[in-house]
């Protein structure tokens, strides 16, 4: 039995509640966002856009939300639909990252979005650091998260070096099993894939017209499949594409390894995370009986007593399961900040 002195924390959508939208608010917000294009475009490729985007949000309407309408296309073997629609969802992840938080505010007279980076996540490495003036946590730390956005990244970016470029920083850290390595000591899983292009470099100080502007280059470049906005669409992955891809349904390496942290892990902390359907097959992988044996198992979220009912019933996870090593499962409802393991 391997040694449990490693961290690892678990991200769900709810995770980065104070600036991207979740699954119930995720319509609205799209549809703002096209409410905003329409003031912007002007040729007939732009239009085009437009048009794709008000369709992909309608599907996304029709089919309760985007995972499953894309997993309806995955079977279906609509793949030229696919690509597609992950280009648009990337202009439109970008611009989320993108915009002000006074002006989105101004414009959907909402405050839904508090904040460009969930504030939450700074606050965490914050408490996981040494108290020295280095970026040193003294013990390996894991985070696997299930979204696309860069909330988590751009934390722990604010800590190495608020000046680099985000796309460079992106780029520098990520190693051939799709896992961001930052030092000796922490890594990141993103187990969906992540949105990644150098537009992103304007991540902060973007004017009204200068956001306009990013998002009109971003649309011009998705009338050429061959263009940098589809290849980094590509990097938005969903779990039942990546099982696809592996001869005799083998774990993809990015969850092996993921697993392997588990296992190694003192306590594992899932935030925000509901554990859907369309995503079991993965999380029954990594969240067992077996990989949390002995480890200190919490569950943060609003809702945290439903989820630690998915986890004990449809997981088998508990704390009286007859196994050797039981699982101790805590449960927080308190989501102003993220535990501290």
């Amino acid at each position: 039995m391997s040694i449990r002195d490693e961290v690892t924390y678990i991200f769900g959508a709810g995770a980065s509640f104070y600036s991207m939208p979740l699954v119930k608010n995720f319509e609205k917000r799209f549809s703002f966002f096209n409410s905003r294009l329409r003031g912007w475009i002007s040729t007939t490729e732009q239009r085009r856009f437009l048009k794709d985007s008000e369709e992909f949000i309608n599907q996304v309407k029709a089919h309760l939300s985007f995972d499953t309408f894309f997993k309806k296309l995955f079977h279906t073997k609509r793949n030229d639909l696919i690509l597609k629609y992950k280009a648009v969802l990337l202009i439109y992840f970008i611009y989320e990252h993108l915009i002000d938080v006074d002006t989105f505010k101004s414009v959907t007279q909402t405050e839904e979005k508090t904040h460009s980076i969930d504030p939450r996540y700074e606050a965490l490495i914050a408490g996981l650091l040494n108290p020295v003036q280095d970026f040193s946590f003294g013990r390996k730390i894991n985070f696997i998260t299930w979204n696309y956005d860069l909330n988590l990244l751009l934390a722990i970016k604010n800590f190495i070096d608020g000046n680099e470029r985000v796309y460079d920083f992106i780029n520098n850290r990520l190693n051939p099993n799709n896992i961001f390595e930052i030092g000796s000591e922490v890594r990141v899983f993103h187990l969906n894939g992540y949105i990644c292009h150098r537009q992103l470099n304007n991540i902060s100080g973007l004017t009204p017209n200068l956001l306009s502007g990013v998002i009109i280059k971003l649309i011009e470049e998705y009338s050429n499949m061959d263009s940098d906005l589809f290849v980094n669409a590509q990097r938005i992955n969903f779990a039942w594409e990546t099982v696809s891809k592996n001869t005799n349904q083998d774990l993809p390496i990015i969850v092996q390894d993921a697993i392997s942290a588990v296992k190694k892990s003192k306590s594992v902390v899932l935030v925000g995370y509901s554990i859907p359907a369309y995503n079991r097959l993965y999380d029954s992988a990594i969240i067992n009986k077996d990989n949390l044996g002995g480890a200190n198992f919490f569950i943060q979220d609003i809702y945290a007593g439903d989820i630690k009912q998915i986890v004990e019933g449809d997981l088998g996870i508990s704390y009286n399961a007859p196994y050797p090593e039981m699982v101790k499962i805590k449960t927080q409802s308190n989501c102003n900040s993220f535990i501290l393991a």
